[in-house]
């Protein structure tokens, strides 16, 4: 019983992923990896662990390649403006850039954020980015 009832939850995971890459590979014009095992697909999503859930209002980017942080600051973005915060610092990092720039790139075009800025220098500085999210979802 208990063997059918995580096949079938791994099933559903596997079809939300396989919905979630298409969505993410047609807005932001990517290729992300997708495995046809439901295991695999839910953990090789990222590269890296789950965001620390006792912060809210930030999250840190090293080690996620660049399709995995554009999913995960999307899924993130949504998180924080339902429940309730609308200031929100992404760590990113400073490296060459990519990330950066793809993380910016993510912000101009979301529906959810107000405006977005560098952050300040003890606060990361250009290694990491703050985004102040609308007070309402779209379409409301």
């Amino acid at each position: 019983m208990v063997d059918e009832q995580l096949q079938a939850c791994l099933t559903r995971v596997h079809a939300f992923f396989a919905l979630l890459h298409r969505k993410v590979d047609a807005k932001y014009g990517v290729q992300t990896r997708f495995s046809s095992s439901p295991y695999q697909a839910a953990t090789s999503m990222r590269s890296a662990p789950l965001p620390d859930l006792d912060r809210p209002d930030e999250i840190d980017l090293h080690g996620f390649t660049k399709e995995d942080a554009l999913i995960t600051v999307d899924l993130y973005l949504w998180n924080a403006i339902t429940t309730g915060t609308f200031r929100v610092r992404i760590i990113h990092g400073m490296g060459q850039g990519a990330l950066r720039d793809a993380v910016r790139a993510l912000l101009s075009s979301s529906d959810l954020v107000e405006k977005q800025e560098p952050a300040l220098s003890n606060e990361g500085g250009d290694g990491a980015t703050i985004a102040y999210l609308k007070r309402r979802l779209p379409g409301t």
